[in-house]
């Protein structure tokens, strides 16, 4: 529809600097604009530039950080300067007053065909200032004398003032910048350089790049924000039609690019350090890079909840309301999330939610503390909230398809019929993608898990959901005796999952009755490999819950966890997702069925290896084909089965079988619960 996005990209565009070199720009992030290089042409790189909003007129700094052609470039000797000189005629400005642009646009680098309706917006010298003008596209392929490549606008004069002006497709993506008008002679309208032209000639320049900062500018700026949309283009991709996205292969949540190349978060390490001097209150510091200095405090700055989730502490009382887990939130999140560390956390890219992580150090007492109660942090969608170690694998490269071993065995205060209900729920999910092959077994005693692990082809993630007492002894059902039961110490379960080549171990674990839960130090082992005398791991992650009460708290998370999981999302944010959703819609309570338990998210947390954002399986593709230029072509959808074999069985000791939209019918395993050993 004409117009749709006029309001929005009055938003984003800037008239650039005064006088006779005024052009406009166009913000692409919330610190970025674009131009043309002849309208900055006099200004160095880091040299100032004032922009002006549209209908403003008060000025906003910005720095040139980027010219192309550089200013060292040979075509700039020629003694007349043509358009053919200064290709692709583009610039980059960084705001420098430390504020945000409020809007970006969406870019895009599919080209209109002719004769599509385009609008562009730009300071155009008329009495109105900013203007808004339609036009419809010319040919496509029309060439300077070096071969360059320019797009045809036709219809109104391009005016001086309209260079580096957005052009704006009707669908509302921006395809590219204005950068001539018509020449002499010739009908009305202009020229504008491509989207997809920019970024290849800024690719091809990048590895020539004059600095190590330049070459980052030119090769992960302008592209990545092609392939990952700023967050300050969220309030755009919401006005932008789903067939529209999905025509340019993007995903409808976020905007990125299917199969672009992997965007890592930002990443923000804390760690806890008692400074307490000799005759004061106790403090503590939070040592985070970023910051000068690091912040402390000390009980009295947590805000007189302190006060009533030391009572319920005191009294020994569980959590279990609503309002119990608030306080307790709150106090957390003030001791973690100082203000100057949530500036910084503010501070960081968005277009993938920033990784807060702290350290998890088994000297250290504050590692015991639930900070996963933290609800701002832990179950928040804008961030994701991880614990790790120093002790650092090598990162890992995601693949394909995995493996995913997955074991129910008996909970205490669960029956069995709804722990195999759980693990037909589990099972079902993953089942829905055909790049997992999924064994989901029940039952199990120590001798076939034993087997289980040490399968030939190795498991890239080992799942348990079983008992575990305060010191990580693992209760497992005995082979032999009916009703009596095996348990393992957690330095003989670190040896099954050396043995398994797992990257990722899930424990979902319920207590024995009357007994605290293990504390999260007696697991970190399994990532630090400290242990004497037992075989190095290959896990990279370590996700442990321990509050399970209902067959519905290890089904619940285990289907949110491995959604996220399977769409090739880290194993830190499938955690937090699957925390959220718990979080909104959580299990029902096990002292109330007909009540939401209130708790549980809390107590899933997620610890790493130094590496972090640990991913193990690739993004699935899309189905659209439709991308050109920048854009990576569609392949199968998600949910289809690629010609896999059906599997057979079901989670309750089935032979091993590829996942798929529709799992068959679990059914007993003779060796496991209600079976007769044949």
């Amino acid at each position: 529809m004409a117009g749709e996005f006029d309001d929005l990209l009055s938003e984003c565009v800037y008239r650039v600097g005064d006088g006779a070199k005024q052009g406009t720009g166009f913000a692409v992030s919330s610190t970025l604009l674009v131009t043309c290089r002849h309208v900055v042409e006099d200004v160095p790189p880091g040299g100032a530039v004032a922009v002006y909003p549209a209908g403003a007129a008060d000025a906003i700094p910005t720095v040139v950080k980027l010219k192309v052609p550089r200013d060292d470039d040979e075509r700039l000797l020629a003694p007349v300067q043509t358009a053919e000189h200064l290709w692709p005629d583009f610039a980059l400005l960084e705001r420098s007053d430390g504020g945000a642009f409020p809007l970006a646009v969406l870019l895009d680098s599919w080209q209109p065909e002719e004769p599509d309706e385009v609008r562009v917006g730009g300071f155009g010298r008329t009495w109105v200032g900013y203007d808004t003008n339609p036009f419809t596209t010319g040919s496509r392929v029309n060439l300077d004398n070096s071969g360059h490549v320019y797009s045809r606008l036709r219809a109104e004069s391009v005016d001086k003032g309209l260079s580096g002006s957005a052009v704006l497709t009707a669908d509302g993506f921006v395809c590219g910048h204005v950068s001539a008008s018509r020449a002499e002679a010739s009908p009305l309208g202009g020229y504008f350089l491509p989207l997809h032209a920019v970024l290849d000639e800024l690719d091809r320049i990048a590895h020539d790049a004059a600095t190590p900062a330049e070459q980052a500018v030119l090769l992960e700026r302008l592209g990545d924000l092609h392939d990952h949309p700023d967050a300050a283009s969220r309030r755009w991709l919401e006005r932008i039609s789903p067939a529209a996205l999905t025509q340019r292969n993007r995903n409808l949540e976020t905007g990125f690019l299917e199969g672009a190349r992997y965007l890592p978060p930002a990443v923000l390490d804390l760690a806890f350090e008692e400074t307490t001097v000799a005759g004061e209150d106790r403090r503590w510091a939070i040592s985070v890079g970023g910051l000068p200095e690091s912040p402390t405090w000390s009980l009295h700055d947590l805000g007189d909840d302190l006060f009533d989730a030391l009572d319920n502490w005191a009294r020994r009382n569980q959590l279990a309301t609503e309002e119990q887990v608030t306080v307790l939130g709150r106090v957390l999140d003030r001791a973690l999330l100082p203000e100057p560390i949530k500036k910084l956390r503010e501070a960081q890219d968005q277009r993938r939610p920033p990784l807060v992580r702290l350290l998890a150090d088994p000297a250290n007492p504050l590692t015991a503390i639930p900070w996963e109660y933290a609800a701002e942090l832990a179950t928040s969608r804008s961030w994701v909230f991880s614990r790790y170690v120093e002790t650092g694998k090598g990162a890992l490269q995601p693949k394909d398809s995995i493996r995913v071993l997955v074991v129910v065995n008996d909970v205490d205060g669960v029956s069995r019929d709804a722990l195999v209900a759980a693990a037909t729920a589990i099972q079902e999910r993953l089942a829905s993608s055909p790049a997992v092959e999924a064994r989901v077994e029940t039952g199990v005693d120590l001798r076939k898990f034993n087997t289980l692990v040490r399968d030939a082809a190795g498991w890239d993630v080992v799942h348990l959901v079983s008992t575990a007492t305060t010191d990580g002894q693992f209760i497992f059902p005995s082979e032999d005796v009916w009703g009596s039961t095996t348990y393992v110490d957690f330095r003989d379960m670190r040896v099954y999952l050396a043995a398994s080549h797992a990257k990722a171990v899930v424990f979902q674990l319920g207590s024995p009755r009357f007994e605290p839960p293990a504390p999260l130090s007696v697991f970190l082992s399994v990532l630090t490999n400290e242990v004497q005398g037992v075989p190095e791991t290959d896990v990279r992650a370590l996700v442990v819950g321990q509050h399970i009460a209902t067959s519905n708290h290890a089904s619940d998370f285990g289907k949110e966890f491995y959604k996220d999981l399977l769409l090739g999302e880290s194993v830190e944010h499938a955690v937090q997702f699957a925390r959220g959703e718990l979080r909104q819609v959580g299990p029902p309570s096990p002292r109330n069925p007909t009540q939401q338990d209130k708790v549980a998210f809390g107590a899933v947390c997620v610890v790493t290896t130094a590496e972090g954002d640990v991913r193990l399986l690739t993004p699935p593709a899309t189905s659209d084909e439709q991308g050109t230029g920048h854009q990576a072509p569609g392949a199968q959808s998600p949910g289809t089965t690629s010609g896999a074999p059906a599997p057979t069985g079901g989670p309750t000791g089935a032979p091993a079988a590829t996942a798929r939209p529709s799992p068959a019918a679990p059914h007993q395993d003779h060796t496991g619960w209600g079976g007769q050993r044949t």
